[in-house]
């Protein structure tokens, strides 16, 4: 396969992309100026060269060498079929860079393929401005000692999750979680040992529930856990598996010397609930679990109405 010329090679000199040609062999027939300006090679140290002399030395993200183990280059020679992947070159100046690739076959006048065009495009810039924007999503909804969603996040969801109650009829259930005798623990143990306490909490609660439900940070020592199509026994059921973990991790951190444990109150969101009343149910049945004494849990009762209580 020979080089492009004309209006030809002017065009794909000034593509956005790199361009280059190879022929049945892997060896370089064209390198593009766009190319050049990518890779710091010009075509001098390319054209004429093969594909396995690992001159751009390509590999995968898992660090495979793709030029002479993997190439999609000889995949598409051997396949006649268009192939698109992401890859990592080394530059000439040894910058390793992203790149998206696309190799296409070429084909003469009888259809036999008689090689391979690749364009590459550097994928650096907009790599690291997704790794931006994924920083400012995670401060934005992330708590960032508990790496849980913040009470931002939680309240959203929430109120995304009532909505979704009220089209389709499902039960939607809130645990509102609180450490028992936290403060006890900064003050005799340290606010290291208190941020441990909050991470070991966290975690627990997680592997509590279901894949679909959510635990956010409330505040300070508080969690609230949003659980989707649940019914009541449900409810119940892991209220209680997470007052009972969460007391046995907490038993283990602190080798059972002033461990610590949690009160749980657990509500059902009623027809015509906002956030604010579904949470503000939850959160005085967690308090009156914490009046009975802490390191237990209080579900709200089919009949339960806390705010016509006296």
């Amino acid at each position: 396969m020979t080089e492009p010329e004309g209006i030809f090679r002017e065009v794909l000199d000034n593509l956005t992309e790199g361009v280059y040609f190879v022929d049945r062999a892997r060896r370089i027939t064209y390198w593009s100026k766009t190319a050049e300006k990518i890779t710091g090679f010009n075509q001098r140290d390319v054209v004429g060269s093969y594909c396995m002399d690992n001159i751009l030395s390509h590999v995968d993200e898992n660090g495979l060498s793709l030029c002479t183990e993997a190439c999609p280059v000889t995949r598409c020679l051997d396949s006649g079929i268009a192939r698109e992947e992401r890859l990592y070159l080394h530059r000439k100046d040894g910058r390793r860079i992203q790149v998206s690739v696309r190799v296409a076959p070429m084909k003469d006048e009888s259809g036999a393929i008689v090689g391979a065009l690749e364009t590459f495009a550097d994928q650096t810039a907009q790599a690291a401005a997704l790794a931006r924007v994924t920083e400012l999503l995670e401060m934005a909804l992330i708590d960032p000692l508990t790496r849980l969603a913040n009470r931002r996040h939680t309240e959203n969801t929430i109120r995304e999750r009532i909505e979704e109650s009220r089209r389709f009829g499902w039960n939607l259930g809130i645990l509102f979680i609180d450490l028992d005798d936290f403060k006890k623990i900064n003050d005799t143990r340290g606010h290291d040992a208190g941020d441990e306490a909050l991470r070991v909490t966290a975690k627990t609660l997680t592997s509590c529930l279901r894949p679909f439900d959510l635990v956010g940070r409330w505040g300070g020592d508080e969690f609230v856990a949003v659980l989707v199509n649940i019914r009541r026994r449900d409810l119940a059921g892991i209220a209680e598996r997470t007052r009972s973990l969460v007391a046995d991790a907490m038993a283990f951190l602190f080798k059972n010397d002033e461990a610590t444990s949690v009160s749980v109150g657990a509500a059902l969101a009623h027809e015509g609930d906002t956030v604010g009343l579904l949470l503000k149910r939850a959160d005085e049945l967690m308090y009156r679990s914490k009046r009975e004494g802490g390191n237990r849990v209080t579900v709200e009762d089919e009949s339960t109405d806390l705010e016509r209580e006296a």
